[in-house]
């Protein structure tokens, strides 16, 4: 072999990589869904262009903190990747306020995450969710709260409603076959939720109709509401580079500073483009009152 392809093959992983992976996994385990005070604050925004701006310049000013001290970055430097973590999830819930999206939390963030991680051209399987979208889903629900199916349904909404939402519209747009299918979908969806340990993730496609295998594989994700370790992998990849230099920077006094806190502002100006990418392909239109019916 090459000795590129053997430096290539070999710095695919790093101790560094590997560490911010297990703390962003851990962050993401850590931090508190309620987007309620992301949403509260993002309405003082006219647009999430001035949103992101404001979470930008909070992360630089968190940065140079950081590594106003020569050799601190060192030290603070997981804490400043930690704080910039944090600052993505509160982004991410008031962007998707401000684009009229029913927030939902982690869900939101685990895609918009996912979102970040993807080439441009790509895009998370779960679509987020229009207010509107949401608002019919739920008169549905409720409506059919009688039926056999309404009462899992509800169940599953409190979950996870991204998952749930989703599901529906998977059905309304054909991609689930049938309200067999469906209740298939929302049993698996319940039993990954309360019984993750006895879940199989790899799933039998075939039990939810014209479903593809990369929404079943997603769906079981989401309905962990949790990140897997290829997807923490991806994300550490994204901050691995800065969290190098971060650390160099640490050692120039002032100008070491400025560098670190321009990367956490460039960071979050790109996640904000990308989790802004996601809300823009949310599924706008209301489900059918009829659909279960």
């Amino acid at each position: 072999m090459p000795k590129s392809a053997q430096w290539v093959r070999k710095s695919t992983r790093s101790p560094l990589r590997d560490g911010l992976a297990s703390a962003v996994l851990g962050a993401f385990e850590m931090l508190g869904g309620d987007p309620s005070s992301a949403v509260e604050a993002a309405q003082a925004f006219p647009t999430p262009a001035e949103w992101i701006s404001y979470q930008r310049n909070q992360v630089a000013v968190a940065g140079v903190g950081a590594t106003l001290v020569p050799l601190s970055g060192f030290v603070t430097v997981p804490a400043d990747v930690a704080f910039l973590f944090h600052k993505m999830a509160h982004t991410t819930w008031g962007i998707g306020h401000l684009m009229d999206a029913r927030v939902l939390g982690k869900a939101d963030f685990f895609n918009a995450l996912d979102a970040w991680t993807l080439p441009e051209d790509q895009l998370p399987v779960y679509r987020a969710v229009s207010e509107r979208t949401a608002q019919s889903a739920d008169a549905l629900i409720a409506a059919t709260e009688a039926e056999p199916l309404g009462q899992p349904l509800a169940e599953l909404r409190q979950h996870n409603p991204l998952v749930t939402y989703n599901l529906l519209h998977a059905y309304a747009s054909g991609q689930i076959a049938d309200q067999d299918a469906l209740a298939s979908a929302v049993a698996a969806g319940l039993q990954a939720a309360e019984a993750p340990q006895d879940f199989d993730p790899t799933l039998d496609v075939g039990q939810f109709g014209e479903w593809s295998l990369g929404m079943a594989r997603s769906f079981a994700m989401n309905t962990f509401a949790r990140l897997s370790r290829s997807l923490g992998m991806r994300v550490a990849a994204h901050l691995a580079g800065s969290a190098a230099t971060k650390a160099i920077a640490g050692i120039i006094p002032v100008a070491g500073a400025v560098i670190n806190g321009g990367f956490n502002a460039v960071l979050l100006k790109e996640y904000g483009a990308s989790a802004e990418r996601y809300y823009a392909h949310a599924i706008a239109e209301p489900l059918p009152a009829d659909l279960l019916g």
